[in-house]
């Protein structure tokens, strides 16, 4: 399955290099594919891993992570372009910046 993360942080970062050596092509989606965290990742998950931009990394998906913080999820999704026919998997939270709660809930949800 080829799979593109939104967001490389602990989230992103943990499940890509999971699902890259479980041998899923993984693509980690970065504004910056280039930077060294980055390259750490795909380094790590070995295989077919790879780096791009978010809607380059979207693009080929069959499947897309959003694995980015709270206030960063609409902005993911706008870079990510049209996400039609794709399984969109959700691992975000809309936790407050400071981590002390929720900042959406706990009647509602985000």
């Amino acid at each position: 399955m080829k799979i593109a993360i939104l967001g490389s942080g602990n989230v992103g970062g943990a499940l890509g290099v999971r699902w890259a050596k479980a041998g899923h092509e993984v693509t980690f989606s970065s504004r910056h594919p280039d930077s060294d965290q980055v390259k750490k990742l795909v380094s790590v998950a070995g295989g077919k891993a790879a780096a791009a931009q978010p809607r380059d990394a979207a693009c080929y998906a069959d499947a897309v992570l959003l694995a980015v913080p709270w206030p960063a999820a609409r902005d993911a999704l706008v870079e990510a372009g049209d996400l039609k026919d794709r399984i969109i998997i959700d691992a975000t939270n809309p936790l407050r910046p400071d981590l002390s709660g929720l900042a959406l809930g706990p009647d509602t949800s985000a």
